[in-house]
């Protein structure tokens, strides 16, 4: 697939011309692994909705939406989009071209849309699914923003303390490295080391080996659901990152059984967006047994543990029911609400953590420094 993109003068905005063969591309195109904001999506689907609930063509509305938009990436896969459908795919068909932009998910949700006639009302679905997903990472983002913040910034004063103040030290104290304090010859003795060119480039070497062999090691099946269990089960991250995967997976089950999709189906769903290793082999598992006909609350009862009493409670209530949207939202707002105050207590932990930790660096560089000079005094 060609992709140009060129102005047009006399215009005020981006024209993205985009050439197709005569027949429908293949599944797997470069534009394929184009990557876009989540936020733009969930914009665009409200708009398409909006569009789509006053009659306007659907091949109309996504050429409107492409020349609105102001993301040159989403403006051309909305281009190559309405030249899919111009040749004939569906919607959800020429979505699936753009797994990384429109995830299975949202295709499927799009898709049984497609089928029952209630595109709108499908769009509006992946929207707000779109919405809580991104809030819930505005609110985990913004709560760690401040000590992580502290700790960077006491960081990078200990590192200008140390560049400016040892060269000092070794200077005026070089002829009595026996009578200095331990932590003055600690200072000194490190910024030795620190100062020969190989031995930063060894340290560094050793850093990159390190982390590209660690980084490597998770990315594996096998040690990626050993780290996720084991942050699952941390005594104090453990029980938030628990809450936080119950509050993206909640609105997800819902939507989707709600839209009419068969069960297995919605647990598949579910896993992919659940971002956790242990949540998603046990939802699979749970298809697995749903298909061998276990019921569902005789495989979660035994994972109170991971998802929490209430939304088991609600989940099997509401399927039994057939309310599970309006349960889902309550209890929703109730762990959203217990989200909150659980961000709030690992935040007021981590504040006076990177204080600690910054005062400590400072401390130990104003202690190395000024207790030779006051034994130099009379």
């Amino acid at each position: 697939m060609l992709v140009e993109v060129a102005p047009i003068k006399g215009e005020d905005h981006r024209s993205v011309v985009v050439s197709i063969p005569s027949t429908p591309a293949p599944s797997r195109t470069r534009s394929a692994d184009i990557s876009v904001p989540r936020k733009e999506v969930w914009i665009f689907f409200r708009q398409l909705s909006l569009l789509q609930k006053t009659g306007t063509p659907l091949l109309t509305s996504f050429k409107s939406l492409g020349k609105q938009t102001e993301n040159l990436s989403f403006a051309i896969v909305l281009t190559c989009i309405a030249n899919y459908l111009e040749h004939g795919d569906s919607l959800s068909q020429a979505m699936a071209r753009f797994p990384q932009t429109f995830p299975a998910l949202y295709r499927t949700l799009i898709r049984e849309g497609e089928e029952s006639g209630t595109l709108a009302d499908s769009l509006v679905r992946a929207a707000e699914l779109l919405e809580r997903e991104h809030a819930l990472r505005c609110r985990v983002f913004s709560s760690l923003l401040y000590p992580a913040l502290v700790l960077t910034l006491g960081s990078a004063f200990g590192l200008c303390a140390f560049h400016i103040m040892v060269p000092f030290l070794v200077e005026l104290f070089s002829s009595q490295q026996g009578s200095l304090p331990i932590s003055t010859r600690f200072l000194m003795g490190l910024s030795a080391i620190l100062g020969k060119k190989s031995t930063i480039a060894l340290l560094a070497l050793s850093a990159l080996i390190v982390v590209r062999f660690i980084s490597k090691k998770l990315k594996t099946p096998k040690w990626s659901h050993r780290r996720d269990l084991w942050l699952v089960k941390a005594p104090l991250l453990g029980p938030l990152l628990r809450l936080a995967c119950v509050v993206r997976i909640l609105p997800t089950l819902s939507a989707t059984v709600t839209s009419g999709l068969p069960l297995t189906l919605c647990l598949e769903l579910c896993a992919d967006v659940s971002g956790n290793s242990v949540f998603r082999k046990d939802l699979l598992q749970a298809k697995k047994s749903l298909i061998r006909g276990i019921p569902l609350e005789q495989h979660f009862s035994k994972q109170k543990w991971l998802y929490g009493p209430a939304f088991l409670a609600v989940f099997i209530a509401g399927l039994e029911s057939g309310s599970l949207d309006q349960g889902s939202e309550r209890l929703l707002r109730i762990l959203n609400i217990e989200l909150d105050v659980k961000l709030e207590q690992i935040v007021s932990l981590l504040q006076p953590a990177a204080l600690m930790v910054t005062g400590g660096i400072v401390g130990f560089l104003c202690l190395a420094t000024l207790q030779p000079l006051a034994n130099l005094m009379p």
